[in-house]
């Protein structure tokens, strides 16, 4: 594992890289509209993957005015990484003293130090926000918050020791956000149930609904527009049906930016039913199974943990996890569910964040070489499993104008693509950053960003080679996926060992631990 902080691997990138990359700033500013996009949906890795992209081609006359303290924000909020957050609120409050963001950095910044321990700091932060932002700390309850800090109560903090916490049972999928008409029916029928003024019989046995969206809002059937989000239950012990396809627990829909959303509301257990056996063939043996399904448990807990705010917890696809709903269900994958019932990983006593992917082409790779992230679960390291199993190697050939295409739609209009050059790569061969050329500029990129950007479905990895011959580049590579965490094909191939489902998560996630959590009473 590299150890080495990594904004000293941004020092270097841009100090390589730096005049050349620079050429590019209009590029960065449309990236970085994608990257906010994507940190507002809740894909904060992919996000990530990108801020650290634009920070490599913008000086610092052109860095974007959010850029350093969205990066903190998902480091402090989402991966708890309070070193690097707090180094890149530090970067914010240098380069943007007097932003009205100025306030919430410092005390974001005094809560880091209070977290890593260093008290008296943090009290010095908090006396100075409260002497330059009398009105801020006011609203936000500063003076109380500092005071309960200093008796030792604990106001704030990230995860909470397991021991320590109950689990929502009821996890809410995000299934669609771009709908326009949905139809939606149960076999004894469908209630609904809204909090907004206004009322809409429910279906009877069978009745198909129609929810779709007009210029004056959402209808439901004849009954609109219908205003706030609609909860949708199938009667009885039924499942609801979305455009014919079943769905355990409820429904709840609503309108925006004029397009219909649907949330899926359903039992943590149950919605994992409905993933296991998409991440996983079924025939696999009952070891990578169970193993699966904790990996799965434990991440959808961390992210409903960091979420409970947020309208929905995660997708229901590969942004996140793979959902089919009941259509999807197997028996062999629900009996690895209910067999390994309330177990997660644990590192520290806390819930830990297990990523996944295909295959990790011979070697896993470090959460800190993709995203700066240092998680001693998350390291690099040989895999003799995932050698010559599904995915290992790949190779595609893509035109460059389908490139551009594709750079285009993340906001990097890069017209006349010339070259692309892999500049470092990082232990596990995969490339750190290559360098993309056109006729009169250039633009740096980590391998997972542009593996993300050219189709992560043809670009499997960032453990590749790159060839061109006339107006197409011919890729070879080895992994199918990000490479963080346990290698899906290889924890296969342990399981076909006689390696136990224990044996594959430690494996995996080296000193983690598998322990029981509890449920709140929903």
């Amino acid at each position: 594992m590299i150890t080495r902080p990594i904004i000293f691997l941004l020092c270097i990138w841009c100090s390589l890289f730096g005049n050349a990359a620079a050429s590019a700033p209009s590029a960065a500013e449309g990236l970085f509209s994608i990257a906010e996009l994507y940190q507002h949906k809740g894909r904060y890795l992919e996000a990530l993957s990108f801020y650290r992209d634009i920070e490599c081609n913008t000086d610092n006359a052109t860095v974007p005015r959010t850029l350093y303290k969205n990066m903190g924000d998902i480091y402090y909020e989402f991966l708890e990484s309070y070193d690097q957050a707090h180094s890149y609120y530090l970067k914010q409050l240098e380069k943007f003293p007097h932003d009205s963001c100025a306030p919430e950095i410092k005390h974001r910044i005094a809560r880091i130090l209070y977290l890593k321990g260093e008290r008296d700091k943090s009290f010095e932060y908090y006396q100075a926000l409260i002497s330059s932002y009398p009105e801020y700390c006011k609203n936000n309850s500063i003076a109380e918050e500092m005071d309960k800090m200093k008796k030792g109560s604990k106001v704030f903090g990230g995860r909470a020791l397991i021991a320590d916490q109950a689990f929502s049972q009821q996890i809410r999928v995000l299934l669609r956000d771009d709908a326009d008409t949905v139809a939606l029916s149960a076999k004894d029928g469908l209630e609904f149930s809204t909090t907004a003024p206004g009322a809409f019989t429910n279906s009877t046995a069978g009745e198909a609904i129609t929810c779709r969206t007009e210029k004056a809002g959402m209808y439901i059937n004849n009954y609109g527009p219908v205003q706030g989000p609609v909860l949708i239950k199938a009667k009885g012990q039924a499942f609801i049906e979305i455009d014919q396809k079943p769905y355990r627990g409820m429904l709840q829909i609503y309108l925006q930016d004029a397009k219909l959303t649907l949330v899926n509301h359903v039992p943590l257990e149950d919605y994992l039913y409905g993933v296991v056996s998409k991440e996983v063939p079924a025939s696999w043996p009952a070891a990578v199974l169970r193993a699966q399904a904790i990996a799965a448990r434990t991440y959808a807990l961390y992210t409903m943990v960091k979420r409970e705010t947020e309208p929905y917890d995660l997708y229901s696809t590969v942004a996140a996890q793979v959902y089919g709903g009941k259509d999807s269900e197997q028996e062999s994958a629900c009996t690895a569910v209910d067999a390994t019932k309330e177990l997660v990983i644990s590192y520290d006593n806390r819930i830990a964040y297990p990523l996944y992917h295909s295959n990790s082409g011979g070697m896993t790779a470090s959460a800190e070489e993709i995203w700066g992230w240092p998680v001693p679960y998350l390291v690099s390291k040989q895999d003799e499993f995932s050698i010559d199993m599904k995915g290992f190697q790949w190779e595609c050939s893509l035109a460059v104008n389908d490139l551009q295409k594709n750079f285009k739609q993340f906001g990097l209009p890069l017209p006349d693509l010339k070259a692309i050059v892999p500049l470092v790569r990082d232990m596990s061969g995969r490339i750190r950053n290559l360098r993309i050329e056109t006729h009169n500029q250039t633009f740096v990129l980590s391998g997972n960003s542009f593996r993300l950007i050219a189709g992560p479905g043809k670009i499997k990895s960032s453990q590749f080679g790159v060839k061109q011959k006339d107006q197409t580049f011919n890729f070879e590579g080895r992994g199918f996926g990000h490479g963080a965490g346990m290698s899906q094909w290889g924890a296969c191939q342990m399981a076909r060992n006689g390696h136990s489902c224990e044996q594959i998560l430690q494996f995996y996630y080296p000193g983690t631990k598998i322990v029981r959590v509890n449920y709140k009473i929903d």
